[in-house]
């Protein structure tokens, strides 16, 4: 926490360390990351494919998607941790906040938890890797970039074509 702390005043003084306000600027975002990179911290990101989901019934309301979507990555978590709190950014009213369990879930305003911060920092650099309106030739490979710090990457919705095995060699 301290040490994020201070490559966040290193490089957003007093303000949020938050991906959309480094926005496009690569170089900026390279130098970030050099610094973070070098910190004890992974990252499990869960890539959920916004176009997919909505075809699914139900998942067109913001709220439900976001419930949907806290489910799944709570699940997967459960799976490798006996013992879990998800310390997550506030979303939404009170209301939907504690709608989601408050016994597994915290809701702290990402202004006082620089850890958030982090978390969205990553998420929106690896948006760079995954989101097509955001890929770009100007774009490093942030996925390959951060690959260090991933223990495990899941797209969502699971699709039966990534089990296809049509090239392998015991495809026959």
């Amino acid at each position: 926490r301290e040490n994020v702390e201070k490559i966040r005043k290193k490089y957003f003084q007093t303000g949020e360390m938050k991906s959309s306000r480094v926005s496009k600027n690569h170089k900026r975002r390279i130098k970030i990351l050099s610094d973070l990179l070098k910190l004890n911290f992974t990252i499990f990101p869960v890539v959920f494919d916004k176009t997919e989901c909505f075809n699914m019934q139900g998942l067109l309301y913001k709220k439900t998607f976001y419930k949907f979507m806290n489910n799944i990555v709570y699940k997967e978590l459960r799976n490798g941790f006996e013992k879990l709190t998800v310390v997550a950014d506030e979303i939404g009213t009170s209301d939907y906040m504690k709608s989601l369990g408050e016994a597994d879930f915290l809701f702290h305003n990402s202004k006082n938890d620089v850890l958030i911060q982090l978390a969205d920092f990553m998420a929106g650099t690896l948006s760079f890797s995954f989101d097509k309106n955001k890929m770009s030739e100007e774009a490093p490979d942030y996925y390959k970039i951060l690959q260090p710090k991933i223990i495990r990457l899941m797209m969502y919705p699971k699709r039966y074509d990534n089990y296809i095995l049509d090239t392998s060699s015991i495809t026959e």
